[in-house]
């Protein structure tokens, strides 16, 4: 007789026995199947929050508790804290994760003619409710250069009527905030190399800036450089600086669902910056420098110590463009290694802190049952594998004796293991998968709640640098769990069948393996 048919008949001869197997193949499976599909829903969901992230970082020095302790402590003993040099950021730079870095210069410069752009009506369609409206007349009195009303006249700008723009120094070709699309060249070119390494008095303008100076592409913009002493209130040199407009951004300004008055200060502030070689900026910190010494060699002396004592790294924010944002991680732990201590890789990484601690403390569970799954499989097949064994030794023995090889005698038994092994298996896998997505998504929202009502927790912000520069990455916990989505995937099944067969594979060979070394009069003999 054929050995499947064999094999069924037997099947149908002994449920009980069949069924007993099927199901704990089946309980298993169901843990198993869950795990799995528990750790590749995390993967899939971390993946797809950090595609979400802008692939920027900048650095900065750590905020946390413990370590301002030790940071204090550290600079009353030596008086500096350790510095960030170039080559450090040059170092940074060269990691195969880093598609481009910049570290820019800040600078300053006024101008009694030209005007900040400035457009509410640009916010009219923006349908926003009373408690989040934008105050725009305190909003145009901040962008003004002023502050609150008692502070009006204090400064000498404000009482000679003056407008103050940021210059940003920039040392790459490719300006990084229009490499990473914060801002879009619409007009004109960036700068050129050799504008970057000989003093060039060029700039990149927005489009809203040339519409509220009527200013054109390839024309020139004119700003004064003006130094003050006595907290900005006493002016000591004053000197004209024209910059020829060789390049036009658009900067986009994507409200979130309840834009605050600090988003749109933060895009006001950029539409109304100008882009220009680092060495520009670096030229007028010069020319602060002799004028103060000339101006007030005592005040020279002091500042100049000051300045001395601060880190060897002068400049303004450091920004890192990477490849892609999945990088930021591996990027974080390369970069740390390099930096000196209380220096850190600042990110939007905490943007879904919220989430990943959830999903972490779920994936642990699931990594756990996964391996005493395993193990249990391994044992618990084993031994019912045996007693499905125990009353068929008979049974081998007798196709035996009755001249059956016993590779076709063993392989039914095998057979009906397998079937219902696959069986149990498919079924538990369908079910386990349906099961661990109400399961671990109802285990991660809990955790979440409790993070959130955990005030001693401090779940970290965004990168406040980052933020302030116009970076945008924030998204809901409702809307972090939209992406955490568990689906039966190729990969999932893969693994789930390699494990699984593997350890009844293991128990099947392992309580076969006795009756494989006995003879026919020895197996008949165990007929009780």
């Amino acid at each position: 007789m054929n050995l499947y048919r064999r094999a069924w008949i037997s099947i149908t001869c002994q449920l009980g026995n069949f069924a007993i197997l099927a199901v704990s193949v089946f309980l298993l499976a169901i843990l198993l199947s869950g795990a799995l599909s528990v750790r590749q829903a995390v993967t899939n969901a971390d993946t797809a929050l950090r595609a979400q992230m802008p692939a920027v970082a900048t650095l900065g020095l750590s905020t946390s508790d413990e370590d301002w302790e030790i940071m204090v402590a550290h600079y009353e003993q030596a008086g500096e804290l350790p510095g960030l040099t170039a080559s450090h950021i040059r170092e940074i730079g060269s990691l195969e994760y880093v598609d481009a870095f910049d570290f820019l210069l800040v600078g300053r410069v006024y101008s009694s003619e030209l005007a900040r752009a400035f457009d509410e009506e640009k916010f009219a369609h923006i349908d926003m409710p009373d408690e989040f409206k934008v105050d725009f007349d305190s909003l145009s009195n901040s962008i003004a250069g002023g502050g609150p009303e008692s502070w009006k006249g204090t400064y000498f700008w404000e009482s000679a009527n003056l407008e103050h723009f940021s210059l940003m120094g920039v040392q790459n070709s490719d300006i990084l905030d229009v490499r990473t699309g914060l801002i879009e060249l619409v007009g004109g070119r960036t700068f050129e190399q050799r504008e970057l390494e000989s003093l060039s008095y060029v700039a990149v303008v927005s489009d809203e800036f040339l519409k509220a100076n009527n200013l054109d592409l390839g024309g020139f913009v004119s700003f004064d450089q003006k130094e003050f002493i006595d907290d900005f209130r006493e002016l000591i040199y004053s000197q004209p600086i024209q910059l020829e407009i060789v390049g036009v951004f658009n900067r986009e300004f994507i409200p979130e669902d309840h834009p605050e008055q600090e988003d749109v200060q933060q895009y006001f502030n950029q539409i109304n910056q100008v882009y220009v070689p680092a060495i520009v900026v670096e030229s007028l910190t010069e020319t602060f420098w002799e004028v103060l010494l000339e101006h007030d060699p005592e005040v020279y002396l002091e500042a100049s110590a000051h300045r001395e004592a601060e880190a060897p790294y002068h400049h303004g924010p450091v920004l890192f463009s990477l490849h892609d944002p999945v990088h930021l991680a591996p990027f974080r732990e390369a970069a740390e290694e390099i930096l000196p201590d209380f220096w850190l890789v600042d990110d939007f990484t905490n943007t879904y802190l919220l989430i990943s601690a959830s999903m972490e403390m779920v994936d642990e569970m699931a990594l756990w049952i996964v391996i005493g799954v395993s193990i249990a499989t391994a044992v618990i097949v084993a031994l019912v594998i045996l007693l499905f064994l125990h009353d068929r030794r008979f049974e081998v023995g007798v196709y035996l004796a009755l001249g059956e090889r016993k590779f076709r005698a063993i392989g039914q038994l095998v057979v009906e293991i397998m079937i219902a092994t696959i069986l149990g298996m498919t079924l538990g896998l369908l079910v386990g998968n349906m099961l661990s997505a109400e399961v671990s998504t109802m285990m991660i929202e809990q955790d979440m709640v409790r993070q959130l009502e955990d005030s001693e927790r401090g779940i970290a912000g965004v990168a406040p640098a980052l933020h302030w520069a116009g970076y945008r990455a924030h998204m809901t916990p409702e809307e972090m769990m939209e992406i955490y989505e568990i689906g039966l995937e190729v990969r999932t099944v893969i693994q789930f069948y390699a494990l699984f067969l593997t350890a009844a594979t293991f128990a099947s060979v392992v309580s076969l393996w006795s009756i494989t070394k006995m003879k026919p009069r020895e197996l008949l003999s165990t007929l009780s």
